[in-house]
């Protein structure tokens, strides 16, 4: 999966397990190149981080957390996903000549 925003963006991100039982903890989220995009964790959301574009690029956005579901011990879980970072869109120039009276 790849998931593209511009380099001024941020966006918020919710991890959550393809098990519909699983209890998640313990998330960590990193990104594999800080000059492309940082992610810090989203204070509101235990299960969430805010990633904020810094430059155009590439880099990759892992996750790690703790799962939980009944009657099972703990395992860990990790994932991850693509980030693609565009610049910013290409700007309108107008110019223009000189006034005629």
């Amino acid at each position: 999966m790849t998931f593209t925003m511009l380099s001024s963006q941020s966006v918020g991100v919710t991890v959550s397990a393809s098990t519909l039982n699983a209890q998640l903890s313990n998330l960590s989220l990193s990104s594999s190149d800080s000059t492309v995009f940082t992610v810090a964790p989203d204070t509101s959301n235990p299960l969430g981080g805010i990633l904020t574009g810094v430059a155009a690029g590439t880099a990759t956005l892992s996750a790690t957390a703790t799962a939980t579901i009944p009657n099972t011990a703990p395992s860990s879980l990790s994932g991850s996903v693509t980030i693609v970072l565009t610049g910013p869109p290409d700007a309108l120039v107008f110019t223009f000549g000189t006034p005629t009276p």
